[in-house]
């Protein structure tokens, strides 16, 4: 027999997943970034099958991150403390007003601030931007 509520095993159980995936994610991400994403390595993804791999892991890490923080962990904590839950707009907007992250644009793909890559085809794109500018996960 736990301890904890169910809702609370469930917050648990989703903060540690949130964990191990931050975990892949960096390592991921030292990986590929180790040295600058140049227009030369991302004309060589074709035939660089180490590099493809690791933009895919990294693509796919990235959203499996993504989706178990806005989609799974933030309505849950959300219904946990008593708050409505809504769309995942509202739902960060919400995170944002109880001041758990500092602002939901980020999370926005439409944010001028933070561009995402929202899809396989604009990854080039923002991969060169993200090396370009510097930009660390």
């Amino acid at each position: 027999m736990s301890k904890f509520a169910p809702q609370q095993e469930r917050l648990l159980f989703l903060a540690k997943v949130a964990r191990r995936e931050i975990k892949h994610l960096q390592s991921t991400d030292n990986r590929l970034f180790a040295q600058p994403l140049t227009l030369v390595l991302v004309a060589q993804l074709d035939s660089d099958e180490d590099l493809a791999e690791r933009v895919e892991a990294f693509i796919s890490r990235f959203g499996r991150l993504q989706d178990t923080l806005g989609d799974k962990l933030l309505p849950n904590l959300l219904g946990f403390v008593g708050e409505r839950t809504a769309t995942a707009v509202d739902n960060l907007d919400r995170a944002e007003r109880l001041g758990w992250i500092k602002s939901s644009d980020g999370w926005n793909p439409e944010s001028s601030e933070i561009k995402w890559c929202s899809n396989i085809s604009k990854l080039r794109k923002c991969l060169l931007t993200r090396s370009i500018w510097g930009i660390r996960a």
